[in-house]
This record gives C-alpha cells, structure tokens and sequence, in this order.
C-alpha cells in the first residue's frame, strides 16, 4: 500500500511537470470548457500549480484513507461472521440440554474476548452503531452467566429437574434455564447482525 501511494505521489509530481511545462512553453494544455491564458505570469503560475498540487494530494490522501477504512471495515465483519459461527455451534448444543464444562468455559471467554475488540475498534474507527458496547456486553454477560452457573451444594435439589447441574464434566440445563439460554442467544446474535449492518453502511 505504501508502494501504491508512493508510485500515486510520483505520478502527481510529473503532472504537474508537463502541465507548467506547456504553460510556460506557451502551448498550454487543452482542457474542456478550462482555457489557460498563455501569458500568465510566474506568480499565477505558482498559485495553480500549487491549487493543484494540494487537490491531487487531498485525492490521494482521501483515496488511502477510503482503502484503510475498508479494510478495518472487512476484519471486523469477519470477526463478527466467526463469532456467530461459534454462537450457532452454542445453540445447537444447548438445545439438547448439556454442554461439556470446559467448552462452556471457553465460548463464554470467547465471546466475552472477541466483543470487546470489535467494540474497541468500532470506537477507535468512529463507527456508528445502533447497538452500543454497553448493550453488547450486556447481552453476552447475560449468555454467560446463564451458561456457567450452577446452584450451590446447598441449594442443589436432586429431584429438582429444573436446575441447572454438572455431571461428569458436562454442564446439564433444566428446561427453563435452555428456554432462557436459547432467547438471551438469539438477541445476542441480532445484536451482532444490526452490527454487520450498521458497519457495512457506514
């Protein structure tokens, strides 16, 4: 990139070359309804080349800038696109009622990780977005906590299907902690499209 802006800077440079060297040869440069007088003095001829050094640079500058902010653009939306992937993979298991405990503990660390760059670099890029870092982490905290807790000895009831308990290194759900599992899911995956969108549109 830094080669292209270079080669962009050089071509820029000898543009303006010929361009003073046909005024200055009198035969000037044709150019659609823009006529040169070809008497026009040093002085005029400095503040044109200069007008148009500084318009060619802006051009140049924007067009790079256009690129970077491209490219930012497209890791985050992969990101994105990889994180759902990993959420989908969740749901899927929390369906059928039991996740291994050290895949629970590491989505909910990826999830908790990956959010929290992409937020970072939606704020570092001034990316406006409808669905706020505070909202994203709100609706991941929710995913995790209902992933990863498990009721104390205490309070643990064995006939208490409902709970939520571990058994052989697997976390195992009741059925309403996989309803709320499943909603608290699928608003973190919209939560995630209207990102995409909202990133895609700026």
């Amino acid at each position: 990139m830094k080669y292209s802006k270079y080669k962009k800077f050089v071509y820029a440079i000898l543009a303006l070359v010929i361009f003073a060297i046909g005024i200055v040869s009198g035969k000037g440069i044709s150019f659609p309804y823009f006529e040169i007088d070809p008497k026009v003095n040093l002085l005029h001829l400095g503040t044109i080349l200069n007008t148009l050094f500084i318009a060619i640079m802006i051009s140049i500058v924007i067009d790079d800038k256009k690129k970077k902010d491209g490219a930012h653009k497209e890791i985050m939306v992969k990101r994105i696109d990889k994180l759902v992937e990993a959420i989908e993979e969740l749901q899927k298991n929390v369906s059928i009622g039991k996740v291994g405990l050290q895949y629970a503990v590491s989505i909910s660390k990826q999830l908790n990780q990956t959010t929290k760059y992409i937020w970072g670099a939606i704020g570092e890029h001034q990316i406006k977005t409808t669905v706020t870092k505070e909202i994203i982490i709100g609706s991941v905290r929710e995913v995790r906590k209902l992933l990863t807790t498990t009721p104390s000895r205490e309070s643990f009831t064995q006939s208490d299907s409902s709970q939520t308990k571990v058994s052989d290194d697997y976390i195992i759900y009741g059925p309403v902690v996989i309803t709320q599992l499943m909603r608290h899911i699928e608003l973190l995956k919209n939560d995630l499209f209207k990102a995409q969108i909202d990133i895609h549109s700026n």
